[in-house]
């Protein structure tokens, strides 16, 4: 046998020890995303639906004496997620793994002073 063939073998069986089984699909975990057109925003991700998260997010921008003019509810993954931040302002692109996703999107607009933002995973 070759060297070259033998240093391949080699590291394709090491490959072959170190991912014995394939990946188990990520559990799908739900957030809902509320904003108003007068700068209130509100996001909630650890509610255990879609519903109970956009119940909350949308009576907290109430509760600020705010219309709710923009909402947007979905599922974020374990893993790295990537979002859309859309705000009054403009829109930015956001990665980050599980529930850090949204604070690096609440950290980006406040860092740019936006306002009236959803965050919409991709």
């Amino acid at each position: 046998m070759k060297k070259s063939s033998f240093i391949g073998l080699t590291v394709l069986a090491a490959l072959l020890q170190l991912t014995p089984y394939p990946a188990a699909a990520a559990t799908p975990k739900p957030y809902c995303s509320v904003a108003s057109n007068s700068g209130g925003s509100w996001h909630t991700w650890t509610a255990s639906s879609q519903q109970e998260a956009c119940y909350i997010a949308f009576f907290k921008v109430l509760g600020f004496g705010q219309s709710v003019d923009r909402a947007w509810r979905g599922s974020y993954k374990t893993g790295l997620n990537k979002a859309e931040l859309s705000c009054n302002q403009g829109k930015k692109t956001v990665y980050g793994n599980n529930t850090q996703v949204f604070t690096n999107a609440v950290n980006m607009s406040n860092q740019l002073n936006w306002k009236g933002c959803i965050i919409k995973v991709l």
